[in-house]
């Protein structure tokens, strides 16, 4: 469930980036910049209860603390419209690529609640990493793998993305692409636990089955007791 959530907010990141990147003006792109930040909140709070599940950790002290940071700025970025999340001052990006192609994001310069957010982003990411490194170590290096892969693209991305809009290089935003990957390593890890977990389930119910036939046709009489010699069986 907290996988499927985590897709449907990445879903509505994903189709808040085309809204942006098609702005004429850096006025309604500001607009496409809060909807990005506030479904980035939500993902962010979806994947980090996912991350929890998906590596079994007992302790859920961490990502309750870090889903009520974020829910609360997303709650300030949903409310707000004076400059704590994004300044009126344009920041209006060109971007050269290869064949001659040009890019241009119509933006505004990031408040400091939008700061914030990334700070959390960051926490979120340490602790993934941490609770992939766990489960690798308690033998578990199927499930961990695909995690860990998933969230080293996630920071390549965020990283990315926070190099281009600081200014210190120019490329293309890459973040969204950074999900795309992570849902497509995880549903395939997922999904290769669920089979996985169906051959067992069939396996078991055939060894049940066959030892169900020999014990109600054997000529024998065959019984069961605990310790205290009361029948079980």
């Amino acid at each position: 469930l907290t996988f499927a959530l985590t897709c449907f907010s990445i879903s509505f990141y994903d189709v808040f980036c085309i809204g942006l990147y098609n702005v004429s003006s850096s006025e309604i792109g500001v607009k496409w910049q809060r909807a990005q930040v506030i479904a980035l909140a939500m993902a962010s709070i979806n994947f980090i209860w996912f991350v929890s599940d998906y590596t079994k950790q007992t302790s859920k002290k961490w990502v309750k603390v870090l889903s009520v940071c974020y829910a609360v700025a997303g709650l300030i970025i949903l409310t707000d419209r004076g400059e704590l999340t994004y300044s009126f001052q344009p920041a209006i990006k060109k971007i050269s690529l290869l064949f001659g192609l040009e890019v241009t994001y119509f933006e505004m310069v990031p408040g400091p609640i939008t700061d914030i957010t990334s700070l959390l982003g960051i926490l979120i990411f340490g602790y993934s990493l941490l609770a992939s490194i766990r489960l690798y170590k308690s033998g578990e290096e199927r499930k961990a793998i695909p995690l860990f892969a998933a969230i080293v693209v996630i920071f390549i991305g965020v990283f990315n993305d926070t190099a281009v809009a600081s200014g210190f290089f120019q490329f293309v935003y890459l973040i969204e692409y950074a999900f795309f990957a992570l849902v497509f390593v995880m549903a395939y890890s997922l999904s290769t636990e669920i089979v996985r977990s169906l051959e067992y389930r069939e396996a078991l119910q055939k060894s049940e089955e066959r030892y169900r036939f020999i014990t109600e046709n054997v000529a024998d009489v065959i019984y069961t007791t605990d310790l205290k010699f009361r029948f079980t069986y």
